[in-house]
């Protein structure tokens, strides 16, 4: 044990809610990080920008993506959003990112 507290984790209907988009599949998928398709390990969500980007997401091993319809052939769950890029950012600022520190107080 490292004494270090572990990833912040969210289930991927809170995050889902956050971005105001719908899960595929299902909800209760525990999210604790956010990478790219290629770098995705298990537990992360990355985002599938378009049609194009499809067949990467088949190959690779996030948790769930979020995406602007349905991705035919994947097996993990999907956040469907208008905007699946912007919505991938929302996520990164309100799930994964450590909120700002206080300034320090000069000294007295």
């Amino acid at each position: 044990m490292n004494g270090r507290p572990g990833p912040p984790a969210a289930r991927l209907e809170e995050i889902a809610g956050a971005v105001g988009g719908t899960v595929v599949g299902a909800p209760d998928t525990m999210i604790t990080g956010v990478s790219s398709l290629a770098e995705a390990a298990p537990g992360d969500i990355a985002y599938v920008e378009s049609e194009r980007f499809a067949e990467a997401a088949r190959g690779s091993r996030a948790a769930a993506f979020v995406v602007a319809s349905a991705v035919d052939g994947l097996g993990t769950p999907q956040v469907i959003v208008a905007e699946p890029r912007f919505a991938f950012v929302r996520i990164v600022e309100t799930f994964f990112t450590a909120p700002a520190g206080r300034a320090a107080s000069p000294a007295r």
